[in-house]
């Protein structure tokens, strides 16, 4: 028995998803409009009207202008967020720019700047969404693939943050996340081509500067396909052999936040600075871990909980790291405990817990195995009954999308939500 999907080519099944996307995005509310650029969305966005309409950030008129204030003894508006959005939103950004030329629109802020925004989310969605599928169809059959990427996509809050906060950061390191795991078996080709290791750095160096604690990550193509003390001492040895030709991936990485260390020279004097100033993980002994799980405060597994499939396929595949699960499952063990140590341990004002967005990438791949481990039985019951919960699932992570109501969840609004969801109101 054949999953029941019409027989088209991974290409076709990407555009159709690209046009259910840019439907669902398609037009914007007024009121969703003006929350695109705004708050932490307007800290990435503010380096391009500040680098590209304004000559500075001295004249910037942000919008909320209590989260940024002037640096002191200065009259420059400081963003503590770094550049790496900014960075991937530029030819987005530019191209609004020249439209809100054309009409004297030119401020950085107005409508066609909103939808470069949201052009630019769309663009990383459907291109994250291409690449992983590329990478999981290296152990997996067409069907497994976009069952598990699409379950991950529509089921969780990474949906959410595509469209409705197109501006936050995650929906960009979902895409260099999807690239760097594209990638990392080209680094261990017999002979390494210089592209993938220039191509390899600048992914690693973007993702890093977008989100410091993204660094976790790198440990999957640092550990790929090891799976002994052997293995590791022999990629301790290989790293030592072609350390010469490596060596351009660390520059690149340098490279990718010189942009960064300038703001910070022109704010403070300073290349190197922590611009979260008393921000920081204050739970290092008290950590946050149930509560980064399960509470109302942007509970992940309370708001996506089809990503518990993934960790099932997780702790599942350590025993044989047949897809690489024991360092999946430490990436993501460390990525738990830093986000459960800061000292806003729910991340603000938010739809689910945010930070794991950035490691749906490396969890898709336990999500497939479970998909196939599923699919490889003869029980018709349990692929149908497999199929039932993947749709309710992804009903209830869109339908708490549908009724969200910023910042977050408390317990009434979630029971008000979940009862219009069994009235079937979406």
């Amino acid at each position: 028995m054949k999953f029941p999907i019409p027989a088209l080519s991974d290409r076709k099944l990407l555009f159709l998803f690209a046009v259910v996307l840019a439907f669902l995005a398609f037009p914007m509310r007024e009121w969703y409009q003006n929350g695109v650029i705004w708050a932490d969305a307007e800290g990435y966005y503010m380096y391009l009207p500040g680098v590209f309409i304004y000559n500075g950030f001295e004249k910037i008129p942000v919008r909320a202008d209590g989260q940024f204030p002037h640096y002191p003894g200065t009259q420059k508006r400081f963003t503590k967020y770094t550049c790496g959005v900014a960075m991937m939103q530029t030819p987005f950004f530019l191209a609004a720019h020249a439209r809100a030329r054309a009409e004297d629109k030119a401020d950085g802020y107005s409508t066609y700047y909103i939808y470069g925004v949201l052009w630019a989310a769309l663009f990383y969605a459907v291109a994250g969404v291409w690449i992983l599928i590329k990478t999981l169809r290296r152990h997996f059959s067409q069907t497994v693939a976009w069952t598990a990427v699409m379950a991950v996509f529509w089921g969780s809050n990474l949906y959410h943050y595509t469209v409705h906060e197109p501006g936050m950061s995650h929906v960009y390191s979902f895409f260099l996340v999807s690239c760097l795991l594209w990638l990392t078996p080209k680094l261990y080709k017999e002979t390494i081509q210089r592209k993938w290791i220039f191509l390899i750095g600048l992914v690693a160096g973007l993702m890093v500067l977008i989100r410091p604690t993204n660094v976790v990550l790198l440990l999957y193509p640092g550990l790929f396909g090891v799976g002994s003390w052997s293995d590791f001492k022999a990629r301790l040895q290989f790293f030592g052999r072609h350390i010469g030709q490596l060596w351009p991936a660390a520059l690149l990485i340098l490279a990718a936040w010189i942009p960064q260390m300038l703001y910070w020279r022109y704010m403070s004097g300073n290349w190197i600075m922590y611009s979260y100033g008393d921000e920081g993980f204050i739970y290092w002994n008290h950590a946050r871990m149930a509560q980064v799980l399960f509470d109302i405060k942007n509970g992940w597994l309370l708001f996506s909980p089809m990503m518990a499939i993934a960790l099932i396929g997780m702790v599942a595949g350590l025993w044989r790291n047949r897809y690489n699960e024991r360092w999946i499952g430490l990436a993501w063990l460390i990525s738990w405990y830093l986000f459960a140590s800061w000292w806003a341990w729910w991340f603000g004002g938010a739809f689910g817990h945010r930070s794991f967005i950035d490691l749906y990438p490396l969890l898709a791949i336990p999500f497939a195995a479970v998909v196939q481990a599923v699919w490889s039985t003869r029980s018709i019951v349990l692929k149908g009954l497999f199929l039932l919960l993947l749709g309710a699932l992804a009903y209830y992570g869109l339908g708490l999308t549908s009724h969200f109501i910023s910042p977050h969840y408390e317990w009434p609004t979630w029971q008000a939500a979940i009862e219009l969801m069994l009235k079937g109101k979406f």
